[in-house]
């Protein structure tokens, strides 16, 4: 979704209404939860799709930064991010914090 305002409600009914069995609706964002659509968006979201549960937030944590500093880092989260929105078999994953690189490296 590129546009929150004015808010796509019809374009947003009709490419929703294609799934009338959906009992799920996540919202993917790579900002932090702080700072991207999320939290204009979840009344609207709750509003469009009556049958499913509340919309379900899948992203980084609220955050000061936008970014974690780190290519090493971001890249730890962002696959994080990908295999929770996309619900993949959880595989056995190294803790972020026992790859982040020493301070002044990156990698």
């Amino acid at each position: 979704m590129e546009q929150f305002y004015p808010f796509p409600e019809s374009a947003l009914r009709a490419s929703l209404g294609r799934y009338p069995g959906a009992r799920e609706l996540i919202w993917t964002q790579e900002e932090p939860q702080n700072m991207g659509g999320w939290w204009y968006i979840e009344s609207r979201l709750e509003q469009l799709m009556k049958n499913c549960e509340r919309p379900r937030y899948v992203g980084r944590t609220a955050s000061a930064s936008p970014a974690t500093g780190s290519y090493t880092s971001h890249q730890l989260e962002q696959a994080k991010l990908i295999q929770e929105a996309l619900q993949l078999e959880e595989r056995p994953q190294v803790v972020a914090t026992d790859k982040v690189p020493k301070m002044g490296t990156d990698g």
